[in-house]
């Protein structure tokens, strides 16, 4: 039996839909994302989509509402992109970019090379800061947590790589 999901999608004028195989791809003038519908069927009648369900398989109501969760949040991101910013605080750490490659100096004997899709662009405004930009959020956040991950905050003395308005309570060091 199928049952009609309560939620609803309106597509503006400027979004085309294509559905190839299993996915079903959104694209704008500039962007486009990709979803994968798992056990979901899928319906778009004068720019509206319609989800629906098989009543039968158990716990796909609550995966259909994630599912339109994040269909409704990479919608948003279609017209904006997502930002994320890391800042490098410690003595010597720098950042600089070449040729879609990421160099950071975060107190290594080496410098540690992170190379970053082609679909998210990587400034450096200064040498101590990085700004991650991009249509896709999850892509964002798995390279931002690739580099945060080279040098996690020390609980100590607060040094490390944070994302911007991060705050890091500090031990008390003995004496």
């Amino acid at each position: 039996m199928i049952k009609n999901f309560k939620q609803r999608l309106v597509i503006s004028s400027d979004i085309q839909p294509f559905f190839k195989k299993h996915f079903l791809t959104f694209q704008n003038s500039s962007k486009n994302f990709i979803v994968l519908p798992v056990q979901i069927l899928l319906k778009i009648e004068s720019g509206i989509l319609f989800f629906q369900y098989f009543k039968t398989t158990l716990g796909l109501k609550t995966l259909l509402g994630t599912f339109y969760s994040v269909l409704k949040q990479n919608f948003s991101f279609l017209h904006q992109d997502f930002t994320k910013n890391l800042v490098l605080r410690g003595v010597g750490y720098r950042a600089e970019i070449q040729n879609e490659t990421l160099f950071l100096k975060v107190g290594f004997s080496k410098i540690k090379k992170l190379k970053y899709p082609s679909s998210i662009k990587v400034f450096c405004p200064t040498k101590t800061t990085i700004r991650v930009t991009g249509p896709n959020r999850n892509l964002i956040e798995n390279f931002v947590f690739q580099v945060k991950n080279l040098r996690k905050p020390d609980a100590y003395k607060g040094k490390g790589i944070l994302t911007r308005g991060q705050k890091i309570n500090l031990k008390v060091l003995k004496k």
